[in-house]
């Protein structure tokens, strides 16, 4: 997961293509097209893969969208000391998620989610919200 994710952030891909080798990291496809110096060796630089984003919010952080403006959040980070997702848009809304086990990454201790800037939602650990947007 970690070498996927660096994918997505790194300066020399801003796309996520579709055939990561499990070990190597290597983009498969991209890697025999370019072996081959296949003329589509290109594809896909303007698209961006959402399923690996849907994984981490739906299973890192156990987002569940519950109803009109709101959603619960169920966190598997157990372990992590921080996490965080901000410009999250949702029905319309901007929100950011964050825990910071000691205060030290974020400022201020806890699991928080923020509505456009202003908590909306905290908990001291780590532990399910149910989260109403205003």
């Amino acid at each position: 997961m970690r070498d996927r994710a660096c994918c997505t952030c790194c300066t020399c891909c801003t796309w996520v293509p579709q055939t990561m080798h499990p070990d190597t990291g290597e983009w498969l496809a991209r890697f025999l097209m370019y072996g081959s110096n296949n003329t589509l060796r290109d594809r896909g630089i303007w698209y961006n893969h959402s399923t690996f984003l849907d994984l981490i919010m739906s299973g890192l952080f156990g987002f569940r969208a519950t109803g009109p403006l709101t959603f619960s959040l169920s966190p598997l980070a157990v372990g992590l000391d921080y996490f965080a997702v901000d410009n999250v848009r949702y029905q319309g809304k901007n929100v950011a998620i964050r825990w910071d086990a000691t205060g030290r990454k974020y400022g201020e201790a806890g699991f928080v989610v923020l509505q456009d800037g202003n908590v909306v939602a905290s908990a001291p650990t780590l532990q399910p919200l149910n989260v109403t947007l205003r």
